[in-house]
């Protein structure tokens, strides 16, 4: 058989020649390889049609890894516990942050009704389990593989894998990023079920900064070719902070190029001192295709990107077997995600923020472009792109002087000094910003507002949220699902309206029910200042 030590890096691809001569040669021979971690490098020449083979994926590399450790952890989507607070976050990044990269031919163009129709009647010679000749009793056997790597939306046009994943402009021109593909559950064949793949859940990759070496730095940001609506990016550390052995994991990815897995069960086994903290190691369940998956730690922050393991599978009675080894002693490494952010302004090709001016250039790329005083990412400084930044903290001084005082009843209370529109990273609205006075003007009785409080409070979500977020709840934060904006139907199944109800086919905004009495889900708006309780309507 092939030797379990072989390391490599984590990657999908085609049948080609190279890879069923060594199928043929697991059945005769043993190959020994050097323990140390072997990068393999696709191949240039597929021959798969040759063998009337379907070539489902790009080139790949010679072998392939997969490893879990102890027990199998990897779940489906329908397999969470949303009552559970780990699951119900593992729900939220899976549904609104994890993208599977796609190349552009095995994708294929959607249909006139704009949905992709790629897992329709998917063929059963294409499946985990024939594919890799799986034994019974092997999960995920009737599975489809589409999968080339894994990646996860940190903005709304930005997007971090690994980088050998993207290596160059080529490959970006040929990937796509796609949302929905996990399993819902299963029809009367037993085969997975799906939520639609419509034009609005795929994305491009525009361009690409990738910083890649062998055994070190493996990681790219990818700038999408136009921003993500409705759906919630994951927040990544931009600075390092060293995580520490037995550190519990969670990893969301496309293992051997399958629906999204959530894996919960990984813990660190190195901090990476040893090597500059590029890279740590962990005991993740990861296979072939889950290069460039998020590593989140248990408050669901991005800390981490899977790049490179050892291989796993087996040979056993004639067919193939997880190969699943003793313990924790992981030997996964997972580059740490703050080597991201030298990458950002590269992939996007915007400015850095002291240069940026008054405009909406730069709007939707998911960076604070702040031309004066505050902190970056979370505040929002007067004549900066504020469709990226929000509310501008007190703290910070105004670097222009004052504007004529907007009206009372569009302003945020209480007034935090320099604010936008309230329309979030979204459409450029708020340009210039509206400034607060000083001291802040009260605003008129509720009795008798200047515009009826419906009015104002209207807002059909079509460019945005209109300030609106979901805040934690008022006493303890039991809260376990977002309130979130999103089209066509939730994603849960046989929930939630099927779209907006109000045109059909426009955004709304949804919140998944809790399954427990007494959860609460805190919607605030930024134009009002409640000194009473208010009732509002909802669809």
């Amino acid at each position: 058989m092939i030797s379990s030590r072989l390391p490599t890096r984590y990657g999908r691809g085609r049948l080609g020649f190279a890879v069923l001569l060594m199928v043929a040669l697991s059945l005769i021979t043993t190959i020994s390889r050097p323990a140390s971690r072997a990068m393999l490098v696709p191949q240039s020449l597929s021959l798969c049609n040759i063998f009337g083979v379907r070539c489902a994926l790009p080139p790949s590399p010679v072998a392939v890894p997969r490893t879990v450790y102890g027990n199998d952890d990897r779940r489906d989507w329908y397999e969470l516990d949303y009552t559970s607070a780990g699951d119900a976050m593992a729900g939220r990044l899976l549904a609104n942050s994890i993208m599977v990269h796609i190349t552009r031919a095995d994708l294929g163009a959607p249909d006139s009704h704009g949905i992709y129709r790629i897992l329709d009647d998917y063929a059963d010679s294409l499946r985990l389990g024939p594919v890799r000749n799986m034994c019974d009793g092997q999960k995920f056997l009737r599975q489809p593989r589409l999968g080339y790597c894994s990646a996860t939306l940190v903005s709304p046009t930005g997007v971090i894998t690994a980088g050998h994943c993207v290596p160059d402009q080529k490959t970006c021109d040929n990937a796509a990023y796609v949302f929905n593909y996990y399993v819902t559950g299963h029809d009367a064949h037993g085969d997975p079920t799906f939520p639609l793949i419509t034009s609005d859940d795929v994305y491009f990759c525009k361009s690409v900064s990738t910083m890649y070496a062998t055994g070190g730095t493996d990681i790219a940001h990818i700038t999408l070719d136009r921003p993500v609506l409705g759906r919630v990016p994951a927040t990544y550390r931009k600075t390092l902070v060293p995580t520490t052995p037995g550190q519990k994991l969670m990893m969301i990815g496309f293992p051997d190029g399958m629906p999204a897995k959530v894996e919960a069960g990984g813990t660190v086994t190195d901090a990476g001192r040893s090597n500059g903290f590029e890279f740590f190691v962990a005991s993740t369940d990861s296979f072939g295709g889950n290069s460039g998956s998020g590593i989140f730690d248990a408050d669901g922050m991005m800390i981490g990107v899977l790049v490179r393991g050892i291989k796993g599978y087996v040979q056993s009675g004639g067919c193939t077997v997880v190969y699943a080894l003793p313990g924790p002693r992981g030997q996964e490494e997972i580059t740490y995600v703050d080597r991201a952010v030298s990458l950002v302004s590269a992939s996007s090709g915007h400015l850095p923020a002291t240069e940026c001016t008054d405009s909406c250039v730069h709007s939707n790329d998911g960076e604070c472009d702040d031309g004066g005083h505050g902190a970056l990412y979370s505040a929002c400084d007067h004549g900066s792109d504020c469709a990226d930044c929000g509310h501008r903290f007190p703290s910070a001084p105004l670097p222009h002087p004052p504007q004529p005082t907007p009206s009372p009843s569009l302003s945020p209370l209480p007034c935090p000094g320099v604010v936008c529109d309230g329309m979030g990273d979204g459409p450029c609205h708020c340009d210039p910003c509206l400034l607060c006075p000083t001291p802040p003007v009260t605003p008129p009785p509720l009795s008798a507002p200047s515009t009826p409080i419906a009015q104002q409070l209207t807002c059909d979500f079509e460019r945005g949220t209109c300030g609106w977020k979901d805040t934690a709840p008022w006493t303890t934060r039991t809260s376990s699902y977002p309130w979130t904006r999103t089209s066509g139907g939730t994603p849960s199944i046989f929930t939630g309206p099927s779209g907006d109800h109000t045109t059909g086919s426009g955004y709304y905004l949804y919140t998944e029910a809790s399954g427990i009495h007494s959860k609460v889900h805190r919607l605030e708006s930024p134009h009002f200042s409640l000194q009473q309780d208010a009732t509002l309507s909802f669809y």
